[in-house]
């Protein structure tokens, strides 16, 4: 079973690393490339690799090769291959295809057609968490977290690692489309220097680990609030892919700027009024537990339905809850 978004987000067929010849025995490459990577997505992910293999670790694996590993995928998965662009942990993923029925559960189109960009982006961050049973629960602020999302990715390498060179390729090629054929197996072997445990990146602008989503708090009506993550679109630091975002050519849509929470063991992501310039709220719901793209939750419309009850706490010169959003 493949766990994890098979679509790359962005893919660049003519793009190609020039990386060496590679010796896996040693780890190490006969020639180096040096990638970009933004500050706040080199910062989570080692935040992550750290925290692993403190649980536990094998011969010859330490913070900095598991951390190499981890970054190798979205060089990509995310940038095509190319080592000067550097990944946004905020990246959602544009070529999942209206054409695909198990994908048209993630369009609000059928409900709500003039509504093109409410629409559930499912892989999400560095690594596109998608449908892998380790962070399904997890909703889209979360899974953008490359400290939370990145403590089961690093596991599972981890584990893949210390099973074997090939049981780490497999791990890769099997479950990241931009990894096939040993590519990010090749990358990371690039980007690791093990003469002196280092990671061969150039640290980019964007400190921010979950690329700029921002905590809020959300509530019901009246009732008490909850923490809920407002993931601007508009505010991603380090490359996303924005083009055609109303997904009018071969992408699909990307997401307006939206709020991502969980209640009741229900994950959803809003869009508001006043921060996407439509006439109503409009809401994706699924269950922790579940795919969104079979989500039972309001099965017939597929999870979608619009409200007016969500409340945000809003501080200009003075603070409120506002109907409108962020």
């Amino acid at each position: 079973m493949r766990h994890l978004s098979r679509r790359a987000p962005y893919i660049l067929a003519a793009l190609a690393l020039a990386a060496g010849t590679f010796v896996a025995d040693s780890g190490q490459s006969s020639a180096a490339t040096t990638y970009n990577v933004t500050t706040g997505a080199y910062n989570g992910t080692r935040s992550a690799a750290s925290t692993v293999v403190g649980e536990w670790t094998c011969s010859g694996l330490t913070t900095n090769r598991l951390a190499a590993i981890m970054l190798s995928i979205p060089v990509w998965e995310i940038a095509g291959g190319s080592s000067s662009t550097s990944s946004s942990p905020m990246t959602l993923s544009r070529w999942d295809g209206w054409s695909s029925s198990k994908n048209r559960p993630l369009y609000s189109h059928t409900e709500y057609p003039s509504y093109k960009r409410a629409h559930w982006n499912p892989g999400v961050g560095l690594w596109q968490l998608d449908t892998w049973a380790a962070t399904l629960h997890l909703n889209h602020g979360q899974r953008a977290n490359a400290r939370t999302g990145g403590l089961e990715v690093a596991r599972y390498l981890r584990d893949g690692y210390c099973s074997g060179t090939s049981t780490l390729k497999s791990r890769l090629n099997g479950n990241w489309f931009g990894c096939r054929t040993d590519k990010c197996y090749n990358t990371y072997l690039s980007m690791y220097n093990s003469s002196n445990d280092s990671l061969r990146v150039n640290k980019t602008s964007g400190s921010q680990y979950d690329g700029g989503v921002t905590n809020r708090s959300c509530r019901w009506g009246s009732g008490s609030s909850w923490t809920c993550y407002y993931y601007n679109t508009n505010a991603y630091e380090g490359y996303m892919d924005v083009t055609d975002p109303n997904g009018d050519g071969a992408r699909t849509p990307l997401a307006a700027p939206f709020l991502s929470f969980t209640t009741s063991n229900i994950k959803r992501a809003a869009w508001l009024r006043g921060s996407t310039g439509y006439d109503k709220e409009i809401v994706k719901a699924a269950r922790t537990t579940e795919n969104a793209r079979y989500s039972s939750v309001y099965s017939s419309t597929n999870g979608w339905y619009d409200w007016t009850s969500l409340q945000v706490w809003k501080c200009t010169s003075s603070c409120w809850w506002s109907t409108w959003g962020p």
